[in-house]
């Protein structure tokens, strides 16, 4: 004889549902007064001047590099000519580099590169300018030889300089040098 016993729920001993006990709202911190009760920093009651220096960044970006100047104003300060020496990155070859600017009628700037080093290029070609980056670039393109003049015009001393690189690929390999200028007037 089998005996089955049942308990209903409520012969079980009662458990209460476990419930969290209500977190008490955070303290908000004191606020400086003048005892008020206006939450402001001045005796004047409820009156607050705007803050004289609203922007919220207390980083501000400074200031982004001025755009380089345009062609009209850089133009009389490129024309003429320019000498230097060039060098490449190790130093392990050298030579002279000079460069005469001069301005064509309505095709903007003209120059003549005279390249000494691992190989003499002399060309002559439009000098280039480009007013976004402030850089003057001059190309030579021929079945032999490509070549690249890239310089921007700055100062040393109070000095003009023009500094750059120059660039060449020949059959048998490539060459870059960076150089400085000195305007001889």
């Amino acid at each position: 004889m089998s005996t089955s016993v049942f308990l209903g729920t409520e012969c079980l001993p009662h458990i209460p549902n476990p419930t969290p006990s209500p977190t008490p709202p955070p303290t908000p911190s004191p606020t400086p007064g003048d005892g008020n009760n206006q939450g402001d920093d001045n005796d004047q009651g409820g009156h607050h001047d705007p803050d004289p220096n609203p922007n919220p960044n207390p980083n501000p970006t400074p200031n982004p590099t001025p755009a380089p100047p345009p062609i009209e104003v850089v133009a009389p300060e490129v024309i003429g000519n320019w000498s230097g020496s060039h060098s490449s990155s190790d130093k392990s070859v050298r030579g002279s580099l000079s460069l005469d600017v001069t301005e064509p009628t309505d095709d903007g700037l003209a120059g003549q590169v005279d390249f000494t080093g691992p190989q003499h290029i002399r060309w002559s070609g439009q000098l280039l300018y480009n007013a976004r980056t402030g850089h003057f670039t001059m190309y030579y393109l021929s079945s032999k030889l490509v070549a690249k003049l890239d310089a921007t015009l700055g100062a040393d001393g109070g000095a003009p300089v023009l500094a750059g690189t120059v660039e060449y690929f020949t059959r048998d390999g490539s060459f870059t040098s960076t150089f400085s200028l000195l305007h001889l007037g």
